[in-house]
């Protein structure tokens, strides 16, 4: 027993150096020689083109868009050869309905195609968020009388995509 007891401390021994030849690659790449955090470089993609543009007509969770619908908007500034109001079509990618207890809509529009030419970036939108004051009131007023309970069907607000606001998507 004594003689395997000392095998292990010697192997051990033996096998600590080891241990401290393994480096950290993380803390090497963010931190310099006086332990500060380097400052990480920024790459800039300088081919990008910002395209501007604009909705036709007004999109709104009220009148019950379905996902994957596609959607036209126009651009504001000519750009390349395209002229000023020439049709991009947009997809609705991402939709949720405005819901009880205060819970507004979403909706993200992408998938952005001018012809056949891909279009980056996405425009969101999301309703008034009621949830902040009116989930407190109602529990608050449902365990002090039972009233809150009145106040559950009220909705949040209707997300919104308006014709007079600009966005920009960029053009690779």
């Amino acid at each position: 027993m004594r003689k395997l007891l000392i095998i292990i401390l010697v192997l051990n021994m033996l096998l600590l150096p080891s241990f401290a030849i393994i480096e950290d690659d993380f803390v090497n790449a963010t931190l310099d020689k006086n332990l500060k955090i380097k400052k990480p470089q920024e790459t800039v993609i300088s081919n990008e083109i910002p395209v501007k543009i604009r909705i036709k007509d007004e999109l709104t969770t009220k009148i019950r868009p379905v996902e994957g619908d596609y959607i036209e908007f126009e651009t504001v500034e000519a750009f390349k050869s395209f002229p000023a109001g020439t049709t991009v079509k947009g997809r609705i990618e991402y939709l949720s309905m405005n819901f009880t207890w205060g819970v507004p809509a979403d909706i993200i529009v992408s998938n952005f195609k001018i012809g056949n030419k891909p279009l980056y970036g996405e425009i969101k939108s999301t309703g008034a968020d009621r949830t902040l004051w009116l989930r407190p009131v109602i529990i608050l007023s449902t365990l002090l009388g039972g009233i809150g309970v009145v106040l559950i069907p009220i909705r949040g607000g209707h997300a919104k995509i308006k014709t007079d606001k600009i966005y920009t998507v960029y053009y690779r």
